[in-house]
């Protein structure tokens, strides 16, 4: 070994032959009554609302380990899952509770 450390790969450049979602990235063929899905999971319109919500606060949970610990490739598999389950929780809830004191001043607002 030379001692040099290699360059982090671009996200997407890695060949797809060796993405591999994790375990916990796969639906559970013994609870879903399919096949488990390697590269993404479960569909999120296919998940029940309380798989969903569980789904959702285990990627939450494990963001920070994943983006400081991870490869590029999960890294880039976290967030597409994060992005497709939290898209399908918006399309359940687009009149979700918005908590008033998570809003800033301003046009997000809706105050000038």
């Amino acid at each position: 070994m030379s001692g040099r450390v290699a360059a982090r790969p671009a996200a997407g450049s890695v060949s797809p032959d060796l993405r591999r979602a994790p375990a916990w990235q796969r639906g559970n063929p013994r609870t879903s009554g399919k096949a488990a899905q390697v590269s993404n999971g479960i569909a999120g319109p296919e998940l029940t609302e309380p798989d969903l919500l569980r789904e959702l606060e285990s990627l939450h949970r494990t963001r920070h380990e994943t983006f400081l610990h991870g490869s590029a490739d999960a890294l880039v598999h976290h967030t597409e899952r994060s992005t497709e389950l939290e898209d399908e929780y918006l399309r359940r809830h687009p009149e979700r509770d918005i908590d008033p004191q998570r809003l800033r001043p301003g046009p997000r607002a809706g105050t000038e």
